[in-house]
């Protein structure tokens, strides 16, 4: 499947890019910077200059088995959103992650946004990487250079010791599960397109909002926090509704093989179909 995603992903076009679509990894303009945010670490840095300008960010959030990282261009004059497969390649280890994304435009910045998503657990060499590639659907790839990414992630990963503190949880603990929580109910049916609210279906309202919440001990899940809202408080709030009412778990263990309470977290996307 991956061979075959990477084929369907081979594909450019002929147009001329800006620097940053470009086969060189295109070099920082700026410093590594870890914002301390109230509800997520963002890791960001700047690459390039004028038009070809991009700024790259990473966002982990502490339970959620997929890592998001963001991509911020000049829009020039592109109006759209689209979402489908991204392929994410660390250089010179890796032979590519097949991931997704979604994408549209911020109009007051003018800014061109990609939200990508990859599993967590294939991006660990991250911070050995020389240069990371992405690929979203067939446009040509965007390379970046990362010269000391390994210490930026070390801060990174205080920042998410910090934030899993200030939510009530036991970074150490959360580290020693000798099981993690593991969901008894499909992610993909407590959130579906079916659930969608008429009256933001009508109006065409979509947008991506990243929640996260607890797995308990008893197997439940509760206490469901707004990460990164979807703009429209409705998508939201429904979201926060459905997984507390609809997720189910095999509770996680700690070092004394009792269940205890976990962090779980995902992102979804509401799109009205054409």
């Amino acid at each position: 499947m991956l061979k075959r995603a990477m084929a369907m992903l081979a594909a450019s076009g002929a147009i001329a890019s800006p620097a940053w679509a470009q086969d060189a990894p295109i070099q920082p303009s700026g410093k590594w910077v870890v914002a301390f945010e109230d509800t997520m670490c963002v890791l960001s840095r700047d690459f390039g200059a004028g038009e070809s300008a991009l700024t790259w960010s990473l966002r982990p959030m502490p339970g959620d088995p997929r890592l998001e990282m963001t991509l911020a261009r000049p829009a020039g004059g592109k109006q759209r959103y689209r979402w489908g497969a991204a392929l994410v390649t660390l250089e010179p280890m890796s032979e590519g992650v097949l991931g997704d994304f979604d994408e549209g435009v911020v109009p007051k910045a003018a800014l061109l946004v990609s939200r990508i998503h990859v599993d967590r657990a294939a991006m660990a060499p991250l911070g050995e990487a020389a240069s990371l590639s992405i690929r979203l659907k067939s446009d040509r790839r965007i390379r970046i250079a990362l010269p000391g990414i390994g210490n930026a992630l070390k801060t990174l990963a205080q920042c998410e010791d910090d934030l899993m503190r200030r939510w009530g949880f036991d970074p150490e603990v959360q580290r020693t599960l000798t099981r993690p929580a593991r969901r008894m109910s499909n992610l993909g049916n407590a959130l579906t397109q079916r659930d969608y609210p008429l009256v933001t279906l009508q109006a065409g309202l979509q947008g991506t909002v990243r929640i996260r919440w607890t797995a308990g001990a008893d197997g439940r899940a509760r206490n469901c926090i707004v990460v990164v809202s979807s703009g429209v408080p409705v998508l939201d709030e429904v979201s926060c509704v459905l997984i507390v009412s609809r997720m189910h778990y095999r509770p996680a263990l700690g070092r004394d093989g009792k269940p205890v309470d976990a962090l779980d977290s995902n992102t979804f996307s509401w799109i009205v179909a054409e």
